[in-house]
C-alpha cells in the first residue's frame, strides 16, 4: 500500500498545477494525505479528482470554504498504522514528545506549516513527518513530498521525493539536497488499489485537555519555526 503525502500547496498564489513528478506519485498511490494550506476549494476538488481517496485538514492560510469543508485534525487508520494529520506542529523544541503526549494512540503524526521536510523517529518507533511543499519551497533547496509504503510485517518505508524534476527520489530520513545522493523516481505505474482496503478516516475533535485545544488551533503557535 502506498500513501502520497503533501502539504502547503498554497494555490492559487503558488500556481494551479502540481509538478509532474508529484502527479506520478499520486497516480500510483492508494491514498493521498494533505496536511493543510491547500489554500482554496478548487485545489481540494482537483486533488479529489486525481483518483485516490484524499484525507486532508485545513491550515491557517486556507480560505473559508476550505475551512468549512475540512477538519483541523484527522485520524487515518491504515493496516498496522494509525496516523494523525494536523497542519501546525508547533515549535521545534520538544515537538516529538509533545506530539506523542497529545496523540498517544497514534503511531505517527503528519504535519505541515513550516515547509521544512522532516522525519523524526522516537526510540519506540513513534514518528513525526513533514513532507515539505511540492509548490512553495521557501528557503529549502528543493520542492518535496513524501511517499510512504506499507508492507505486511515491515516498518513503514518513508521516502522524500524532490519534485522539481522526474529524477528526485531521496531515501534519507532528512531531506538531502545533493543530487548525487538521490536515486530515481520509480517509473509511473498504475496503483494496485485494493478497494476493500480503503483507509478509515476519523475526524479528531477531542478538545478535552488544554494541550489538545492548543494542538487543534491552527494559529496557536504562530510561525515560530
Amino acid at each position: 500500500m502506498r500513501i502520497a503525502i503533501l502539504s502547503d500547496t498554497h494555490f492559487p498564489g503558488r500556481g494551479s498545477v502540481l509538478p509532474v513528478a508529484c502527479l506520478h506519485v499520486i497516480n500510483r498511490a492508494d491514498i493521498v494525505i494533505h496536511a493543510g494550506d491547500l489554500a482554496d476549494l478548487q485545489t481540494l476538488t482537483m486533488l479529489r479528482g486525481l483518483g485516490p481517496p484524499v484525507v486532508a485538514v485545513h491550515g491557517n492560510a486556507d480560505d473559508d470554504a476550505v475551512r468549512r469543508a475540512l477538519p483541523p485534525t484527522a485520524r487515518v487508520e491504515l493496516p498496522d498504522l494509525a496516523l494523525i494529520v494536523v497542519h501546525n506542529g508547533g515549535p521545534e523544541a520538544g515537538r516529538l514528545e509533545r506530539m506523542r503526549r497529545t496523540f498517544p494512540d497514534a503511531r505517527g503524526v503528519v504535519f505541515g506549516h513550516s515547509h521544512i521536510p522532516l522525519h523524526q523517529v522516537a526510540d519506540d518507533g513513534f514518528f513525526i513527518l513533514n513532507p515539505g511543499s511540492a509548490t512553495d519551497r521557501r528557503r529549502q533547496p528543493r520542492h518535496s513530498m513524501v511517499e510512504l509504503a506499507l508492507r505486511a510485517g515491515d516498518a513503514p518505508d518513508i521516502a522524500f521525493i524532490a519534485v522539481d524534476e522526474l529524477a528526485g527520489r531521496c531515501r534519507q530520513s532528512s531531506f538531502d539536497a545533493d543530487p548525487a545522493r538521490q536515486g530515481r523516481v520509480r517509473p509511473n505505474t498504475s496503483p494496485a488499489i485494493a478497494r476493500g482496503l480503503t483507509a478509515t478516516v476519523q475526524v479528531v475533535l477531542d478538545t478535552t485537555t488544554p494541550e489538545r485545544r492548543r494542538m487543534c488551533s491552527d494559529d496557536a503557535f504562530g510561525d515560530s519555526f
